[in-house]
């Protein structure tokens, strides 16, 4: 009777820590599931703000290219977001918090000239600057614990659309280098004998 009682506490002390087993491991396989959905859906709203960015950006630019060609910084280190004024939107400096299902993401878009090879291909080195060719690049991060993810869009807008240019006043003579964003009274150069100084304003080509 002994020997029987102590092989039943024996066969219900191997059960217990089978069980224990059993139950630890799928608790951290749910934990470990409901983790991975939390970040995923976490991810999922990074890239939804991200791309949510650079569509606002590409109706800033189809609104007035020069609000997005003629910002005071470029590059990574200069921030701007996006602010809705009245209709429109508009482009502030820095970055914005949006909060999304409790979760605080910090957005933000950077901007940079593009350069074409004589292929008009886009190109990191070399080549020459197109004004008409913005590199976007549209960022979410987040903090989860003690990292902060952090998921990038980048696009490229293209001016399709312009004002008319019209130039009637070319009294400042030559010297205009570069792209114009405003017109001016001065023109780039010239081989052939030029007059813009009998009548104001007005070219006149002496033969």
């Amino acid at each position: 009777m002994k020997d029987e009682r102590g092989q039943t506490l024996l066969e219900i002390l191997i059960a217990i820590s089978i069980a224990a087993i059993v139950i630890g491991a799928a608790a951290y396989g749910i934990s470990f599931i409901l983790t991975s959905t939390t970040v995923n859906q976490q991810r999922q709203s990074a890239v939804a703000l991200a791309e949510d960015l650079v569509n606002k950006v590409r109706s800033v630019a189809d609104a007035n290219w020069l609000d997005i060609y003629n910002l005071d910084g470029k590059g990574a280190t200069s921030t701007y977001h996006v602010v809705a004024s009245g209709t429109a939107f508009i482009v502030a400096t820095g970055t914005q918090l949006v909060t999304v299902d409790g979760v605080d993401y910090t957005i933000s878009f950077s901007v940079e000239n593009v350069k074409r090879d004589a292929l008009d291909n886009i190109v990191t080195e070399g080549g020459n600057d197109d004004p008409s060719t913005q590199k976007i690049i549209a960022a979410a991060q987040w903090t989860v614990g003690t990292t902060t993810p952090k998921f990038q869009v980048v696009d490229y807008l293209i001016r399709w659309q312009n004002r008319v240019f019209n130039q009637t006043d070319w009294s400042g003579g030559s010297g205009q280098e570069g792209p114009l964003t405003d017109p001016n009274n001065k023109f780039a150069s010239s081989t052939s004998n030029i007059d813009f100084v009998s009548t104001p304003g007005v070219i006149k080509l002496n033969l």
